[in-house]
Order: C-alpha cells, then sequence, then structure tokens
C-alpha cells in the first residue's frame, strides 16, 4: 500500500517532513506543492542519503528554467502560470470595460504534466520506489 506524508506549506516544512517518517513507513513518493518545500525536501533526501528516484520518487507543481538541470531531471506539473496571468488580465480589464469582452468570464487553462527521470520514470519495475516491499 503507498504511504504519503503530508506538510503545510511553510519554510522548513519540507524538510521536517521527509525526515518525519521511519524508514520502514517512509512514502514512496513525495510531491512538493511549491519550490520552497521542494528546495528542503530535495535537501532532507540528501541529507538522509536516499537517492532519488531510486529510493523516492518526487514530483512538484509549476515547471521552472531549471527544473531539467538536476542530477535527475524533476518531473512537475506545469500550470502555465504566464497564460494564466495574461487571461486573469484580460478578463479582469474586460470587466472592467477597458478592453472588449469575448463574453466569457471564466477560463480554463488545463495544467500539462512533463514526466523526467525524478518520478522513476524509465527505471525498471524492480528498481522503481516501493519495488520488492509487501503490500500491508
Amino acid at each position: 500500500m503507498s504511504r504519503a506524508a503530508t506538510t503545510r506549506s511553510l519554510p522548513a516544512e519540507g524538510y521536517a517532513a521527509a525526515l518525519r517518517l521511519p524508514a520502514g513507513e517512509r512514502p514512496e513518493a513525495t510531491f512538493a506543492s511549491n519550490t520552497v518545500l521542494l528546495k528542503d525536501v530535495l535537501l532532507a533526501l540528501s541529507d538522509s542519503g536516499l537517492e532519488v528516484p531510486r529510493q523516492m520518487a518526487v514530483v512538484a507543481f509549476d515547471d521552472f528554467d531549471w527544473a531539467p538541470l538536476f542530477s535527475k531531471p524533476l518531473t512537475v506539473i506545469d500550470q502555465h502560470i504566464e497564460p494564466i496571468g495574461q487571461t486573469a488580465g484580460s478578463k479582469i480589464l474586460a470587466l472592467l470595460s477597458l478592453i472588449p469582452a469575448d463574453g466569457e468570464i471564466q477560463a480554463v487553462i488545463a495544467p500539462t504534466l512533463k514526466v523526467r527521470e525524478s518520478c522513476g520514470a524509465g527505471l525498471p519495475p524492480r528498481e522503481r520506489p516501493g519495488a520488492g516491499e509487501s503490500l500491508r
């Protein structure tokens, strides 16, 4: 059975959460909801001697210029921040009648999963996080 740990989005919370569980109860993967938590989680994993992705898969929100530069490029959910900001600005200006409205108040900009090595994709099944552990 998969195990998960949760944390609030505060500085140093990611580091503490990554160290919180003993090895036998450690989750197989972690998800960082922002780059502050990501930094702390990666630091804790390194300090604990855990190898990404063989011992812990890592996924984060938001693609950023340096995500592919990790020794194991980071798998991310790209929220497309720039188009979200542009669309929001246009909608606000339209509501204020400063630009012509397109008739729609809501907009959906779907995120994109960018699969890279940090999630364990590309590892043989026997080498993925949690491989060989009994499911209880």
